[in-house]
């Protein structure tokens, strides 16, 4: 954003468009997941999805967490921390740097 506004290019026009490349992601996904597994299935998941997409926008719409997490990004740790706890995590772990120690 910040180049294409120096090059005189407002790129903030684009970013409408970015909902919608969420939602045709989310269908192509629907489809495939219904091949794959059923109808039953991708409904369910469908389902979650939707569901955690509402509480998510009921939270944001919560000014006081809205303002906390505007003013002290350091809130952002509590959530990851949530996420360590939950063992949801996928990324790189540091318990794999001691796992695979002799490749390195």
């Amino acid at each position: 954003i910040f180049v294409s506004h120096q090059m005189g290019t407002p790129a903030s026009g684009y970013f409408r468009l970015f909902p919608l490349v969420i939602l045709t992601g989310m269908i192509e996904r629907f489809w495939l997941m219904e091949e794959e597994e059923g109808m039953r299935s991708s409904f369910w998941t469908l389902f979650h999805t939707v569901a955690l997409a509402g509480a998510i926008t009921l939270l944001i719409s919560w000014e006081t967490l809205r303002k906390q997490f505007l003013e002290g990004p350091e809130a952002i740790g509590v959530v990851l921390a949530g996420q360590f706890l939950l063992g949801r995590y996928t990324g790189y772990r540091l318990t794999e740097l001691y796992r695979f120690r002799s490749l390195a």
